[in-house]
C-alpha cells in the first residue's frame, strides 16, 4: 500500500506528537503530580524512578526536557544525570529540583535551570 501523500487527508488530519518529558524522581507522589502537570500543559509525561532507567531509554524516547531531582539515591544523583544527558544529548532541556539543597556555582552543567520544590527551605 502507498504512504499518503503531502496534502492528502491521513497526512493534514495526523495530530502532532506531544514534546516527552522525561519525570525522574525517587518518589512516586512527586513523580505522579508532575506527570498530571506536565499532561496538563500538552507535553507527554515519561516517568523514572532513577537516572538508570532513563538513559536506558532515553535513545529511543524521543526526550525533549528531563525534570530531575538533585537527591535521588543509586549511583547517579541529579546533579550527575544532569551532566550525563547534557554530554550525550546537548539539545534536550535540563530542569533540576531539590527541597533540600541549593547546587552552588559549577555543580550543573551550563544552561541548566534550577527550581526549589515547594515548601523546602531553600
Amino acid at each position: 500500500m502507498a504512504e499518503p501523500a503531502a496534502g492528502d487527508s491521513a497526512t493534514r488530519n495526523a495530530a502532532p506528537r506531544a514534546p516527552v518529558v522525561a519525570i525522574v524522581d525517587d518518589d512516586p507522589a512527586i513523580r505522579s503530580a508532575l506527570s498530571r502537570l506536565a499532561r496538563s500543559l500538552g507535553y507527554a509525561p515519561a516517568s523514572f524512578a532513577g537516572a538508570e532507567p532513563l538513559l536506558n531509554a532515553a535513545d529511543d524516547a524521543g526526550i525533549a526536557v528531563v525534570v530531575t531531582d538533585v537527591q535521588m539515591p543509586g549511583s547517579m544523583d541529579g546533579m550527575k544525570l544532569a551532566r550525563a544527558v547534557r554530554d550525550r544529548w546537548p539539545p534536550i532541556l535540563i530542569i533540576a529540583v531539590s527541597g533540600h539543597i541549593k547546587p552552588k556555582m559549577g555543580d550543573l552543567p551550563e544552561n541548566v535551570t534550577f527550581l526549589s520544590k515547594p515548601d523546602s527551605d531553600n
